[in-house]
């Protein structure tokens, strides 16, 4: 029923895939299957959908590779939608955002443990705090797909190379404590390793104590099973640890990607679309061939965004080539190729050099930065 009201929402909002009907119980259930533990963990996911794709017969439905991915969009589009309005303001809903969420979702709700591999800004902890905001079980509303979903409670843990074993088991510790005095079963109590990968510079070796804690127990009582874990990390952890629960891993998004979440997030500028293409462009360019790897990340892509869409109402065709270079020097400086950064900017929106007023005196930007009010903007 919800993916029928997703395929209404689609024909309404002009969405292409809307003429891809929905598949049977049966089929939808392998492939989402396939996708978890399979395609999650794979950078190249197109070729594994095209060899996985031959090998649907019956009783499954034959589908291609396109209808896989399709099919696939459509389910993790349908949870993100179905969170709390107020929550998804001012946030673009691209293809990372909501593969994290679903995979949260499905992990959790089936008592998986998850490790969650991607660079610095792939939505890994926004994608937590909305889950968990809307994990809630039945106090979340009637329509609701959460409704029918389980509750969760999840406990925090920030790694570190200090952390220790005994730290570590004590967090999965309380996490059993807490489920064992809830009332609730249908509430599911899991912990959160963030930024586990630094954990594995510890002298200390903590996370050797992983090994046990999600191995699943010889017996079947329902207090001993295992207590699930979101694992978040900007790189991949040895394989003995990894391989004990799904592993979800994300690249570096390509341009369409980069254009989509542009796009969301200046949905509501009116002179902010007709740059997006063009600043997306820019920043692929940018992107690929540093010198430092991810000395510019994606965060400075949305800041970039950010800062532009606060003087959206400035950008005049005389005022905009100068105000954009200003906020590239502002995201995109700080290196020996700034000056190179803001030309690939200028020529990717079709402009001059001649178009701008210069680079504006470097004292002058950083009491910008020190006495502008939208904090996020001053890192």
């Amino acid at each position: 029923k919800e993916i029928e009201k997703e395929i209404e929402y689609e024909k309404k909002e002009g969405i292409k895939i809307s003429n891809v009907k929905n598949l049977d119980k049966l089929t939808m259930s392998v492939l989402l299957a396939l996708s978890v533990c399979y395609q999650a963990r794979l950078l190249d996911r197109k070729s594994y959908r095209e060899e996985i794709c031959k090998l649907f017969k019956a009783p499954l439905k034959e589908i291609g590779s396109e209808q896989f991915d399709t099919h696939l969009q459509r389910v993790q589009r349908l949870f993100v939608r179905n969170m709390h309005q107020k929550q998804k303001e001012n946030i673009a809903l691209n293809r990372a955002l909501t593969e994290n969420c679903f995979m949260m979702i499905v992990c959790l709700e089936m008592r998986m443990s998850l490790f969650m591999v991607a660079k610095p800004g792939s939505s890994k902890s926004l994608a937590k705090s909305l889950v968990v905001s809307n994990m809630v079980g039945k106090i979340a509303p009637t329509e609701s797909i959460f409704h029918h979903l389980k509750r969760v409670e999840l406990l925090s843990y920030q790694c570190s190379p200090l952390s220790t074993p005994e730290s570590i088991k004590e967090i999965f510790d309380l996490a059993k404590g807490n489920k064992n005095s809830e009332m609730d079963k249908e509430c599911i109590v899991a912990v959160c390793l963030d930024e586990v990968g630094l954990a594995e510079d510890s002298k200390l070796m903590p996370l050797k104590v992983l090994h046990s804690l999600l191995e699943d127990p010889l017996d079947n009582d329902e207090n001993s099973k295992i207590t699930p874990c979101i694992g978040l990390s900007n790189w991949a952890l040895d394989p003995a640890k990894m391989n004990r629960a799904i592993y979800m891993s994300r690249g570096n998004p390509d341009r369409e990607e980069l254009k989509n979440t542009a796009r969301g997030i200046c949905q509501d500028s009116l002179q902010m679309l007709p740059l997006v293409n063009g600043l997306a462009n820019a920043f692929y360019k940018i992107k690929q061939p540093q010198k430092r790897d991810d000395y510019y990340g994606l965060r400075d892509f949305y800041f970039l965004l950010k800062m532009l869409k606060s003087v959206s109402d400035q950008l005049t065709n005389e005022k905009s080539p100068s105000i954009v270079e200003r906020v590239v020097r502002r995201n995109f400086g700080g290196s020996d190729v700034t000056d190179e950064n803001v030309q690939i900017f200028i020529d990717e929106l079709g402009w001059k050099t001649s178009d701008t007023t210069g680079p504006p005196p470097v004292l002058d930007m950083v009491e910008e930065c020190l006495a502008f009010q939208a904090t996020q903007f001053t890192a």
